[in-house]
């Protein structure tokens, strides 16, 4: 018995430095799931790949989107779920910005699926053609469509 109690002991311990090592020193933590699929077959010699989330103010033109964030990923296989960790007060880091209005997200990719260290054709990018890949940060979950040029 006692030991029984001491391995639940030991896995709720663990459990919660899992969580806490997640969260922000003052326990901040937003996550957003994003699957990314294709309609087509693709070949995938590097799973290796970085997804970035870029913001910008629909009201200010022709000035570049600002990133947010950017994490690396690893997956031959598609479709693929991410966790995207998102940093808190995402809005304070677009520049320019109209302080009356939501903010816009979309998300890219870089994979270099031909691993020729080279970003050309055979490699992955997002499919705007089929979906524009807009990111809508109130929401948890997303779908979002990838192609091989």
């Amino acid at each position: 018995m006692y030991k029984q109690l001491l391995k639940a002991s030991t896995a709720i311990i663990f459990s919660l430095l899992l969580i806490s090592c997640n969260k922000d020193s003052d326990g901040y933590r937003k996550t957003i799931n994003i699957e990314l699929k294709s309609v087509n077959q693709l070949t995938i010699n590097n799973g290796k790949f970085t997804a970035t989330l870029w913001g910008h103010d629909p009201m200010v033109q022709d000035v570049p989107a600002s990133k947010i964030t950017e994490q690396s990923y690893e997956s031959k296989t598609l479709p693929v779920n991410i966790k995207m960790n998102i940093p808190k007060d995402p809005d304070s880091k677009i520049e320019p910005r109209n302080e009356n209005l939501d903010m816009q997200y979309y998300l890219t990719v870089e994979w270099d699926a031909n691993n020729n260290q080279k970003y050309d054709k055979g490699d992955i990018i997002m499919d705007s053609n089929k979906q524009f890949p807009a990111v809508d940060l109130k929401k948890k979950n997303h779908t979002l469509y990838v192609y091989q040029f």
